[in-house]
């Protein structure tokens, strides 16, 4: 009915009064007209001298009887009655989704602080911490675990890596950057296969990183 001027149907409505309407229908004189049912003389006969001789022309005026003022007015009133308990549910529709979305947002909140704080205490952090700052730390430590976990060793303060077996490279820096390499590679046959013994002895002393296999 969006189409319909519903303002000038009721006033139309109004100003034809609010009287029912009954079809008047004389088979013989081949009359087809409404008037109200109080109406016994049928003074007040309304009548359409276009119906008479119309097909369904009886039809028609029982029609138009049953559209009367009264009905009209009815049909409009119920139609404003459900304009508004619709525009009442889609408001209550709408703040309940918004408040499902406020309630869901806050009890996201309330569980994200719960588990902050359960993670201060449990990781014993003092007054005036920080948790990023204490994940942050972690973080840094597990680096530097990362390789035991992953079969590389951590190397402690003051430790470097180095081979098991001795390069040549190696050799050949023991040999010119040391007295006794020189002096060695100088005077001794198998000077380079001593120093590599030197070496297996270095490191069969030295302090062993258990790794993980």
């Amino acid at each position: 009915m969006s189409n319909i001027d519903k303002r000038a149907l009721r006033k139309a409505a109004e100003q034809a009064g609010a009287d029912e309407w009954c079809a008047f229908i004389d088979t013989k004189s081949k009359t087809y007209s409404v008037h109200t049912p109080g109406d016994n003389r049928c003074g007040d006969v309304v009548k359409w001298a276009g119906f008479d001789g119309q097909q369904r022309a009886a039809a028609k005026v029982k029609f138009i009887s049953a559209a009367n003022p009264a009905t009209v007015l009815a049909l409009l009133d119920e139609l404003e009655s459900m304009s508004v308990q619709i525009a009442n549910l889609t408001a209550e529709r709408d703040a309940l989704r918004e408040g499902e979305m406020g309630d869901a947002k806050h009890s996201n909140t309330r569980a994200a602080a719960d588990i902050y704080f359960q993670l201060v205490e449990e990781c014993e952090i003092p007054a005036g911490g920080s948790l990023v700052e204490y994940v942050s730390e972690l973080r840094e430590r597990a680096a530097m675990l990362h390789g035991a976990d992953g079969n590389s060793p951590v190397i402690p303060d003051g430790w470097v890596m180095v081979p098991v077996d001795m390069s040549p490279e190696m050799t050949r820096s023991v040999q010119v950057n040391s007295e006794l390499g020189a002096y060695s590679a100088a005077n001794l046959t198998g000077a380079y296969s001593l120093f590599r013994e030197f070496w297996d002895v270095a490191v069969t002393a030295a302090l062993q990183q258990q790794v993980n296999t």
